[in-house]
């Protein structure tokens, strides 16, 4: 749903059923390939993740993922319901 890269790091917000998660992407935590994929990635396509969750200082705990597996290609650009 969203992603921001910031050199060997960057944020993701993924979505699921309604529900949000925000990642935290170190090129040091998920490895050279990870990293790379990390950087192929666009909004809407869909990935696996597992790792751990994280505390942080504000409000919003972001996930921290080990690793990742690509699962498919979003061929379409997301859109967004907006209601008026």
């Amino acid at each position: 749903m969203a992603i921001r890269r910031d050199g060997k790091a960057g944020f993701a917000h993924l979505q699921q059923d309604g529900q949000r998660l925000q990642i935290y992407v170190k090129k040091d935590a998920i490895g050279d390939a990870g990293y790379e994929l990390w950087k192929l990635l666009d909004l809407g396509d869909h990935i696996g993740v597992r790792g751990y969750l994280f505390a942080r200082v504000r409000a919003s705990s972001p996930f921290m993922p080990r690793n990742w597996t690509f699962l498919s290609k979003d061929l379409l650009p997301c859109q967004k319901n907006f209601h008026g």
